[in-house]
């Protein structure tokens, strides 16, 4: 599904089971894709798992400014409607923290 971000983008996710939401986050140069096959395991364990792709990446909208991929406030909670999720997510940099 596409979810609108507040400056006028879409991101693609997608989401699978029901119960407590598990965000799976990609690095940089990935795609939801990459999360696939963890999907199943964790949607049967009651888990709601997202994938979701970064602006710019897969087949979520590229801003023509490239620094605005890395703007990602609140738009993977909103569509929620909840207060608390647990998230796993890959290196999203590639300089050392």
């Amino acid at each position: 599904m596409r979810v609108a971000t507040a400056d006028g983008y879409t991101l693609e996710v997608e989401a699978h089971g029901g119960g407590t939401p598990l965000i799976f986050s990609c690095g940089l140069c990935t795609t939801l894709e990459n999360w696939r096959p963890q999907v199943e395991s964790f949607a049967n364990a009651g888990m709601r798992v997202l994938l979701w792709d970064y602006r710019g990446q897969g087949r979520s909208d590229a801003p023509e400014d490239p620094d605005a991929t890395s703007t990602c406030s609140g738009v993977t909670s909103r569509p929620l409607k909840r207060r608390s999720l647990s998230a796993i997510a890959a290196r999203v940099s590639g300089s050392p923290q």
